[in-house]
């Protein structure tokens, strides 16, 4: 068995998002949210500097995440700076691995504020606490936290 997290998240083929209310819901997520912004694989390798089986294959090794979407492999834009990777993104995708978080959740946790990681008593986002420099250490434990509540 495959896990979620190492293999796009195909929207198309996925037997919970076929149509019905639970695909229009993921729809307007997926629409408006995950893929706004989204990079192709050729883009994701020019930007990083290596080639496009090296971008899938860390996608396999949930090193990076990619999203299937009519046919077309992209990576949400959230994952990436001007410097290249967002800091400790592999880290975080390597502990929601084991606990089986759906995508969509992990991305949703991610891009949500948390008091948990605040500057200043300002709530931030785990990708705002790592854009920022914030510690990926404070991040992992509620990333395993959020994978064993859902």
């Amino acid at each position: 068995m495959t896990h979620p997290l190492s293999e796009p998240l195909d929207f198309d083929g996925d037997p919970l998002l076929r149509p019905g209310p639970r695909r229009a819901r993921f729809e307007a997520l997926s629409e408006a949210t995950i893929l706004a912004g989204s990079h192709s694989v050729s883009l994701v390798a020019q930007r990083l500097g290596i080639s496009r089986r090296e971008v899938r294959t860390r996608i396999a090794g949930s090193r990076l995440l990619g999203i299937k979407r009519d046919r077309e492999l992209v990576l949400p834009a959230f994952q990436f700076t001007l410097q290249g990777l967002l800091p400790g993104l592999e880290e975080v995708l390597a502990a929601a691995r084991p606990t089986g978080l759906h995508p969509v959740s992990l991305i949703n946790f991610l891009r949500r504020p948390t008091y948990y990681l605040s500057c200043a008593d300002q709530p931030l986002s785990p990708i705002e606490w790592l854009m920022n420099g914030g510690e990926v250490e404070r991040v992992v434990p509620l990333v395993r936290a959020l994978g064993q509540t859902i």
